[in-house]
């Protein structure tokens, strides 16, 4: 993600050229919960949910996101749900090669 971010900062276009989805999961007691977020033109798009439930889904606008930029937005909130236990699945993952 790191070597990501220092990329779109040198490039900023980077983003609409190849646009970043991020999938994780979570097992709690009740079954599995996922949580993901994918970068468009306009910002980030954040879906969550229950396995087998219907998501929720929030749209941040890029003038709403941290820096205005949504990958510093999506970094952020990748790492808050990584510390609170979600796990990467890569298999569902798109991120760009650097």
């Amino acid at each position: 993600m790191d070597n990501l971010l220092a990329t779109a900062r040198k490039d900023p276009s980077l983003l609409l050229r190849h646009p970043i989805y991020v999938h994780l999961d979570k097992p709690t007691s009740h079954g599995w919960k996922f949580w993901s977020a994918a970068t468009t033109q306009d910002g980030i798009t954040l879906r969550w949910a229950r396995y087998g439930q219907k998501a929720q889904e929030h749209v941040l606008t890029t003038g709403r996101c941290r820096c205005a930029s949504p990958f510093e937005e999506l970094r952020y909130r990748v790492l808050d749900k990584l510390r609170k236990g979600y796990q990467p699945d890569m298999s569902k993952s798109k991120l760009p090669a650097v």
